[in-house]
């Protein structure tokens, strides 16, 4: 691990490359650059996302429901939880609920490294009652056979990816949840509820079917351009930008403007970096194993197993390795 890059090596290596692509693009006009993009595609860029249909929760009749008192909500936050209500039911991600539901879950905020308040539903009751569709998740195992002769690559994340998923009635009424103000349901789905990351992957493959080039896993979109020559790889990826872009045009799919990478040689995708030279793992990563504290007790044992396990692509004699602690989670 000692020969891999650094963070800010591989950061700033991959800013040096995007500044000489994009001095690239201003000598030559017949070049799209980042600013037309941003330009042509603002819309995609702006608002709330709606992707088409609404996704269905289905739950076991066989468990009982079950409704949670409201939990205590420090008087510090409760202005701010306040207007976070307000933001999400003006923007018809919550509603009011004034009739009686089987189920109901409590709050939880959550204050993000900005300072702004995220609101989330404690669902634990409610999953273990939550029918799993188990649609296939991909893993980047499964894209990387197709990617032999990329040399391009942007990045795209979905912004509230859950969010941009409306539910039926129906479910919307599964998840009812408790406020100092009432009770509210999600008209969109939430974050925690079990089936939700395969639904949403089921609603963002669909949407982005048929389009070349273009690899998702979860709410990280890989687009991609192929050739033999990097002027035919150019090419290739501006057409599949475009395409894809317009796609999201046409289906409501809102993309994170600060999070978009655009046209670079190599870049990080699920815990790796993607180059025409190849997969290798990413610095961030290898940092975060690097710093965890160290073991403690059983779980934490299969914690730092488990991160290390992420990479063991990289890593031919992990097995041997981790053996020994392996034997030390086994309870006796």
């Amino acid at each position: 691990m000692e020969n891999i890059a650094t963070v800010n090596e591989v950061s700033c290596e991959s800013n040096i490359k995007r500044e000489v692509f994009d001095i690239q693009d201003s000598v030559n006009s017949g070049v799209v650059g980042q600013s037309d993009i941003l330009r042509d595609y603002k819309d995609v860029f702006e608002g709330f996302g709606h992707m088409p249909g609404k996704v269905h929760l289905e739950t076991d009749p066989a468990i009982t429901p079950v409704v949670i008192p409201p939990r205590r909500v420090p008087v510090a936050i409760k202005p701010m939880l306040k207007a976070e209500l307000k933001r999400l039911e003006e923007l018809n991600v919550i509603q009011k609920v004034t009739k009686p539901t089987d189920w109901v879950s409590s709050l939880v905020s959550v204050t993000k490294s900005s300072g702004k308040l995220r609101v989330c539903i404690d669902p634990q009751p409610l999953n273990k009652a939550l029918k799993r569709g188990h649609y296939p998740l991909p893993v980047i195992e499964d894209i990387l056979p197709q990617l032999a002769k990329v040399k391009v690559f942007s990045k795209a994340d979905c912004k509230e990816g859950f969010l941009q998923c409306e539910l039926d009635n129906e479910s919307s009424y599964l998840t009812t949840f408790q406020t100092p103000w009432g009770r509210y349901r999600y008209k969109r789905m939430p974050f925690g509820i079990s089936p939700a990351p395969e639904l949403f992957q089921q609603k963002i493959d669909q949407n982005l079917e048929g389009l070349s080039g273009v690899f998702v896993i979860a709410d990280d979109i890989l687009i991609t351009g192929t050739g033999n020559t990097v002027e035919e790889a150019n090419a290739d990826h501006v057409t599949n930008l475009k395409r894809f872009l317009q796609r999201c045009r046409e289906r409501s799919i809102k993309l994170n403007k600060d999070k978009f990478e655009y046209k670079c040689e190599e870049v990080a995708f699920i815990g790796h970096v993607l180059s025409k030279e190849g997969l290798r793992p990413d610095p961030r990563k290898v940092e975060a194993i690097l710093k965890m504290p160290k073991p403690e007790n059983v779980a934490d044992i299969q914690r730092f197993v488990g991160m290390v396990k992420y990479l063991s692509k990289f890593l031919p004699a992990l097995s041997d390795k981790s053996e020994p602690l392996r034997r030390l989670t086994i309870r006796t």
